[in-house]
């Protein structure tokens, strides 16, 4: 027989290599530290950083610098100087240095020390730069730089829960510039995202992250979350399959938020936001990266997705937003006294064409029924007499709710 053609490493090969490997990462090393000493060459210190971070072996590097320097005073000094010498390229630098470093501690959870690195440096952000980052969040800034500082914050969330808490203490949600941001939908070449792909994933950070009382203040932050779904039927397909599966996972089936915060977060603006992907016809994959188990024998059609969420949430009265009916006498009516269901089925019964919207409506109703008076009352069904689309799909639906 032939032998074969494969030839096998022998461990005096793989331990030259990795020998190799080692004198490559504390050359590139020693090399960052000597640019580092100076202020003129330091920008350029931080270029090589981020090139060595960013190739395949590159936390070899991030892990060698943070057990000489877990303070990271290197790529935070650039951000002291004044705002001259702090030209936004020396700002894009930077970020993406930390975010680097950030991304790393995050993986490294195991490890006492650069888990607590990785926290003092979030806390070390938080606490000197903000100005910075907030004068890197305005539609003038260039869009690369606007993406790096969103994905550092991405990451300083990703620390942990108490980073993630932090984090939510010491960043202004309210901070005007960010509902641009949310318009800003054009791919950037260097990242193959969005500018708001980048904010939707900053926002998403929290609830994959973030402990029960983070996940519930964030959902009560007022226009903040609930801003995202406006325009979320035009989002590429992973960034919607994001969002719905964080919802599900971390907010519907999250038995830390309360029935309450759920009401008040699943407002009208976020139920006309997903209403709208029930018209969505694109598939999603689902790889072992992103599939959930709660999700894994799901279709995995957007609209599909979608409409078992809604369900789950306008028909389920341990998860969802309906309250237990309670009787009322002396008549013995049921009452849930929830407008907000009401709200949804009169968003949804301007598609009843569609059948997903369709049924959506008629499980609201069956599930609470002392809504069908005032549903019927405001309600825009076309019920005169015409031989238009509108009538037939009109009376079509009162026939199926009646039976």
């Amino acid at each position: 027989k032939r032998k074969s053609d494969t030839v096998v490493p022998s461990d005096t090969d793989l331990t030259r290599d990795s020998k190799r490997a080692k004198k490559r990462q504390e050359d590139q090393l020693k090399k960052f530290l000597t640019f580092a000493e100076k202020e003129d060459t330091l920008i350029a210190g931080l270029s090589l950083f981020l090139s060595a971070a960013e190739r395949d072996g590159g936390e070899a590097l991030v892990d060698a610098y943070l057990r000489k320097c877990p303070e990271c005073s290197h790529l935070l000094q650039p951000l002291l100087w004044d705002k001259q010498k702090r030209s936004r390229d020396v700002l894009l630098v930077c970020f993406s240095c930390l975010e680097q470093v950030l991304l790393y501690t995050a993986s490294s959870e195991s490890d006492p020390v650069l888990a607590s690195a990785g926290l003092q440096l979030t806390q070390s952000i938080l606490s000197t730069h903000m100005r910075t980052i907030y004068s890197s969040l305005v539609t003038a800034a260039p869009a690369r730089l606007i993406c790096a500082c969103l994905c550092l914050l991405s990451a300083m969330v990703t620390q942990g829960p108490a980073a993630a808490r932090e984090v939510l203490q010491g960043f202004n949600f309210g901070y005007k510039p960010l509902g641009l941001l949310l318009a800003k939908t054009e791919k950037i070449k260097e990242r193959q995202d969005s500018i708001r792909s980048c904010l939707i994933k900053f926002a998403m950070s929290f609830l994959m992250v973030g402990a029960g009382d983070t996940i519930s203040t964030i959902l009560e932050t007022k226009g903040f979350l609930s801003s995202i779904f406006g325009l979320l039927a035009k989002d590429p397909a992973d960034i919607v399959y994001l969002v719905l599966s964080a919802i599900k996972q971390k907010v519907v089936f999250n038995p830390s938020v309360t029935k309450k915060t759920k009401s008040r977060f699943f407002s009208h603006i976020v139920f006309k936001g997903l209403s709208q992907l029930l018209r969505r016809e694109d598939d999603i994959i689902v790889t072992a990266e992103n599939e959930s188990e709660d999700m894994k024998s799901e279709s995995t059609t957007i609209k599909q997705l979608t409409y078992k969420l809604m369900l789950q949430l306008l028909t389920d009265f341990h998860h969802g937003i309906p309250y237990r009916p309670k009787e009322v006498p002396p008549a013995g009516l049921l009452r849930t006294n929830n407008p907000g269901l009401l709200h949804t089925t009169l968003i949804l019964s301007g598609s009843l064409e569609n059948n997903l919207a369709k049924e959506l409506v008629l499980a609201s109703i069956s599930t609470c029924p002392d809504i069908l008076l005032p549903f019927l009352k405001q309600a825009s069904i076309t019920l005169e007499l015409k031989p238009v689309s509108k009538w037939l799909i009109g009376t079509q639906f009162l026939n199926e709710l009646f039976d």
